[in-house]
């Protein structure tokens, strides 16, 4: 007879999810034969336990989009580049006996994002390049584990106002050696440079990334002359990798808000407590809304327009923890306010049995700076995040 129930149980489940995108009162009251009950859990009516936290949580950014640059806004964001040069066997050869003069070489880097006064022009003379004398990798290299650099001498030769491109010129030197590190690497190193602005700009510039086509991608231009044809040629190199270094401080909050933030990253915690939904319910369906305080938000040209909310499966401390990355929701914006579908996600934590809480980011915390500041726990009672389940049950 229970197995009968319960197959009634998940038929109504079913029928009621499809039947509305949003979480209703309606089937709150006795179905059928008094067995079967559909009720709500609304943390806002419910005054249900919850707290919320903000913290900093550093992660390597070499997987985004745009390479940032600049000093503006609390944050200072260096540039780290290694362009892989490699060259056809002729002029391998004539690199081999110094029977090539190198030119110029030119670093070449295609904006593609701004966040701060875009309006006024970048510093570009203030920007400076320096020397790294140790490997790293993109996928791993952060502020708090930076390769060594030689910041003894800057190796820019030159610094010419940008037209569509911005162009830093290198040492022929270090160029060269470059170059050279593509025959020998035991003699000459390649681990590329870091570009750092000295002064404070009037806001963050992000260059276009690494991209599997190549377009737009950061470059090095390297003209030379082979001395025995006494001809010139012009080769280009993309980044083997590049990557970029914030370094901020948590802004000082509010009592009643949390912040998320990309680049840095600044990211929230949020937990409900939900011991009063039985163990036996079935989640139907499940709303999450985050009010928002846009008077205060940073955004760039991105165009950021929703968050995303993680599922915390292990917890140390605030920023020591992993999350279930199969297990998201996308909170969408929404006049003053971010929600979203929680049901697959508190599904997963019922069928658990363990409610650690939800890490909130931006919808791609690597990209950009975009700085997004919501209402918390401690907020008024119509202003705090709001959680809302519908479950059913049987007696």
């Amino acid at each position: 007879m229970l197995k009968i129930k319960f197959i009634v149980l998940l038929i109504l489940a079913v029928y009621l999810t499809g039947c509305s995108d949003a979480p209703s009162p309606i089937g709150v009251d006795e179905l059928g034969n008094d067995l079967i009950k559909v009720k709500v859990y609304d943390s806002q009516v419910d005054n249900a336990t919850q707290n919320s936290n903000s913290f900093k949580k550093i992660l390597p950014l070499g997987a985004s989009s745009y390479c940032l640059l600049g000093n503006s806004l609390g944050v200072k964001s260096t540039l780290l580049l290694q362009f892989n040069v490699n060259f056809d066997e002729t002029t391998l050869n004539a690199i081999k006996k110094d029977s090539i003069t190198l030119l110029s070489a030119r670093i070449v880097l295609k904006k593609a994002y701004g966040i701060g006064d875009t309006l006024q022009s970048f510093p570009v003379a203030q920007v400076n390049g320096y020397r790294v004398t140790s490997s790293w990798d993109p996928l791993k290299v952060k502020i708090d584990s930076m390769p060594s650099v030689d910041y003894s001498t800057d190796i820019l030769s030159a610094k010419p106002a940008p037209d569509s491109f911005y162009y830093f010129n290198v040492n022929n030197a270090i160029a060269l050696q470059w170059m050279k590190n593509s025959y020998d690497t035991i003699n000459f190193r390649n681990d590329g440079l870091l570009l750092r602005a000295e002064t404070a700009t009037p806001y963050i510039i992000g260059f276009q990334g690494y991209s599997a086509t190549g377009e737009n991608a950061p470059k090095i231009e390297l003209k030379f002359r082979y001395l025995s044809t006494n001809k010139d040629t012009t080769i280009s190199f993309r980044t083997l990798s590049d990557a970029h270094l914030i370094e901020d401080a948590t802004p000082t909050l509010a009592t009643d808000e949390i912040v998320v933030k990309s680049g840095t990253t600044l990211q929230s915690k949020l937990f409900f407590d939900l011991s009063s939904i039985p163990a036996n319910a079935f989640i139907n369906n499940a709303e999450i809304v985050l009010m928002a305080d846009t008077t205060k938000q940073v955004i760039g040209n991105i165009g950021l327009k929703s968050l995303s909310l993680g599922l915390i499966e292990t917890l140390t401390s605030d920023s020591v923890f992993t999350t279930n990355s199969l297990i998201t929701a996308t909170l969408f914006y929404s006049a003053g306010k971010y929600s979203g579908n929680l049901t697959t996600v508190m599904r997963q934590v019922h069928a658990n049995k363990k409610n650690l809480g939800f890490v909130i980011t931006t919808s791609n915390p690597v990209e950009g700076l975009e700085t997004i500041y919501l209402k918390n726990s401690n907020a008024a009672a119509g202003l705090k995040p709001r959680l809302i389940v519908t479950y059913s049950k049987i007696d």
